[in-house]
């Protein structure tokens, strides 16, 4: 069976309320009967049996924040002797990555993405509704000296909050040293209030930085990213990739499934449907009881789907 790429939620909370994800909305909303979710025991014995059914080429740490999640340190040291040979990545807003990415690089994590709106304090406040961008910066920085050499900045792309801002964050990236992805917005949950009028497709972003930045040539394609090379000033070159899930969906060459923090899988943000309880059958039968179950989801996997659900991002991952 072909491996996976799986996005493991570790927890429902976050520090800040992005205007695409979960604007107003307080913990005990997405929490409510979660606690705080699996433990690692049993984070471990359900990853590993999912492993046992399609192997596993990557596994990224989301959440909510990551960050947030007590001791997640250990819970990577406890993935990476479990999953030797599979990169273990982490996506986080960077606002506690200072103090922690190096723990997390000693217990074996291997890349990080840090969620980057905009390319000002102004923006990347109205963007996250409380980032900061000096602390988001020294998360960045901080993770590079530890050792972390594959270090990305995701941005969502929203028309009013950075759609005039796009070739500064093109220059902020690269000033990191870091490889800028481009995120289509996603009519999903909250998010579907805001589509209309905030919506940017990757094509007339990349149209806008090109005026700036010319692009010197369209790279192969890693992952779910077109990339491109840009010539920045001074003749410095950059990459830059788009993820479009709208403008130019990739179902048919998704490799991506999700666990959420209460331990349900989702094979596909589009399904509508809450997901396969996975964590029930692991603590009552084992892993036995698992296997099926992740089976059945994976041949449903690819199949088109319209619509977009009404599901919140901060409690599946992104």
């Amino acid at each position: 069976m072909e491996s996976l790429y799986l996005r493991l939620s570790v927890t429902e909370r976050c520090n800040l309320r992005c205007v695409y994800c979960r604007p107003g909305m307080h913990d005990t909303e997405v929490e409510h009967g979660t606690n705080a979710g699996l433990a690692d025991r049993e984070w471990l014995d359900l990853i590993e049996a999912v492993a046992d059914v399609a192997p596993l080429a990557k596994v990224r740490l989301t959440g909510g924040e990551p960050l947030l999640r007590p001791g997640l340190h250990r819970l990577v040291a406890g993935l990476r002797e479990a999953l030797p040979e599979t990169t273990l990545s982490l996506t986080t807003n960077g606002m506690l990555l200072a103090e922690l990415a190096g723990r997390l690089r000693r217990a074996g994590l291997d890349s990080i993405n840090v969620s980057l709106d905009g390319p000002d304090q102004r923006s990347l406040a109205r963007a996250t509704g409380g980032a900061r961008l000096d602390r988001v910066v020294r998360g960045v920085e901080a993770a590079r000296e530890q050792g972390f050499s594959r270090l990305k900045i995701n941005a969502v792309l929203l028309r009013s909050v950075n759609g005039d801002r796009l070739e500064r964050l093109v220059a902020l990236a690269a000033g990191l040293g870091c490889e800028l992805r481009f995120i289509e917005l996603m009519p999903l949950g909250v998010a579907r209030a805001i589509y209309h009028r905030e919506s940017l497709s990757a094509p007339e972003a990349l149209d806008r930085i090109s005026r700036r930045y010319p692009v010197l040539e369209r790279l192969d394609r890693v992952g779910t990213a077109t990339r491109y090379r840009l010539r920045l000033d001074e003749g410095r070159d950059t990459v830059v990739g788009f993820i479009t899930p709208v403008s130019d969906p990739f179902c048919d060459a998704c490799n991506r499934i999700r666990l959420d923090a209460r331990g349900r899988l989702l094979s596909c943000l589009r399904r509508e449907h809450d997901g396969v309880d996975l964590a029930a059958p692991l603590r009552q039968g084992g892993a036995a009881a698992v296997a099926p179950l992740v089976r059945e989801a994976l041949e449903a996997k690819n199949l088109p789907q319209p619509g977009w659900p009404r599901r919140a991002m901060v409690a599946i991952g992104g």
